[in-house]
C-alpha cells in the first residue's frame, strides 16, 4: 500500500482476464544426460560396470565395454516419453 493511500498500489479491472502458459510435463534430467539421441532418432547409451573393479575381467570383456551401445526397442518407448520426443 502506498503513503497515504487506502486501498492497492494497482487496481485490475473484473474484464482483465489472466492469460496462463500451457503447462506441459517436463523433461527427466537424469534420461537427459544418460541418454543421447543419433541422427537417425536412435538412441544410445554407455555400458554398465565400467567405474572400477574391472581388472579381474578379461580383455575383450573390456573392450565391449569401452564404447556406447544401443537402447533395446522394449524400452526406447518409455526413454523417449522421458525426454519429450
Amino acid at each position: 500500500m502506498g503513503a497515504g493511500t487506502k486501498g492497492p498500489l494497482f487496481k485490475r479491472s473484473a474484464q482483465t482476464k489472466e492469460v496462463t502458459m500451457p503447462k506441459g510435463s517436463k523433461t527427466r534430467k537424469t534420461a537427459l544426460q544418460r541418454f543421447k539421441i543419433t541422427g537417425k532418432g536412435k538412441l544410445k547409451r554407455k555400458h554398465a560396470m565400467t567405474s572400477h573393479l574391472r581388472s579381474k575381467e578379461s580383455g575383450g570383456r573390456n573392450n565391449r565395454k569401452k564404447g556406447n551401445t544401443a537402447v533395446s526397442d522394449k524400452f526406447e518407448k518409455t526413454i523417449k516419453r522421458m525426454l519429450q520426443i
